[in-house]
């Protein structure tokens, strides 16, 4: 009777399951063909701006976790962004940062390898109207050329480069997308690439020294970048300040070492002149 009964039920429950992600996926389609028509109004700090494309985060995302994500991330931008400065934003997936600094400072550049979070992005300046923003489909690399991407990777917060991936994107180097951008100033860079860092920062050691730019870096030490790399970048910084607004500088490969992964641990403030933060 028992396996009666299962036989019986199994195949609703399929058929439950089957319902509610057909109906979700339905909600997804619908909701994105609304908001290309009338895109979502969103409010972070008492900055606004539209965001009518996103990526695997959805809209819901924006309505209520982005006025709360990664506070000290917008602290930081509110208190070193200002209208004169050139802001390099490498990892912008949807728009999460862009949009923001794009209403801070004079001109915005990014890049994202993620050819989903790049259209998205892209969509989101033009229905903002922002004249100051200019992103490339590329990936920020040690050398230009190629390299490649995991695919089931699209479209979310996690895509990074992978040796085995399948998906082949273009990689550039700093130098040539400033030639591309037709630029020779860098004020501000925050960067965020999900292990990405390991392959470019050695290669921007000079750039860092030419340019001086503040640079807040996201470090990814679970998904390959290595501490000692890190420390051997940013070597021409004299200050580096982490999540806690502590100077680190002299203590940061052991200080990457002992922390855990996730945004709130492994955060830093790279700048060539003292800061003096509120105190808290």
């Amino acid at each position: 009777m028992k396996t009666f009964i299962k036989k019986i039920l199994h195949p609703t429950r399929r058929f439950i399951i089957n319902l509610k992600n057909s109906i979700k996926s339905i909600y997804f389609r619908t909701e994105s063909l609304l908001r290309l028509v009338k895109p979502l109004k969103i409010e972070k700090n008492h900055l606004t701006f539209k965001v009518g494309k996103t990526c695997n985060e959805g809209f819901g995302w924006w309505t209520n976790n982005y006025p709360t994500w990664e506070n000290h991330t917008f602290e930081i931008f509110d208190k070193f962004l200002n209208k004169e400065m050139i802001f390099f934003d490498i990892g912008t997936f949807s728009g999460h940062t862009t949009l923001y600094a794009a209403q801070k400072v004079k001109s915005v550049f990014g890049v994202d390898l993620d050819p989903m979070a790049y259209k998205a992005c892209l969509h989101n300046i033009k229905i903002n109207k922002y004249k100051n923003v200019q992103i490339e489909h590329t990936a920020l690399a040690n050398k230009s050329g190629e390299t490649f991407i995991d695919e089931g990777t699209i479209g979310s917060s996690g895509c990074h480069m992978s040796k085995n991936g399948s998906v082949k994107v273009d990689s550039k180097t700093i130098e040539e997308l400033m030639s591309i951008w037709n630029i020779n100033k860098c004020d501000f860079i925050k960067m965020d690439i999900e292990g990405g860092e390991e392959n470019c920062l050695p290669a921007m050691k000079k750039f860092f020294e030419t340019y001086k730019p503040i640079l807040f870096l996201s470090v990814h030490k679970h998904l390959g970048a290595k501490p000692q790399t890190i420390v051997d970048s940013t070597i021409h910084y004299e200050y580096v300040y982490d999540s806690k607004y502590e100077n680190v500088k002299d203590t940061l490969y052991e200080t990457i070492m002992s922390r855990g992964s996730g945004h709130s641990l492994q955060d830093y403030l790279f700048t060539n002149k003292p800061v003096k933060f509120d105190s808290r």
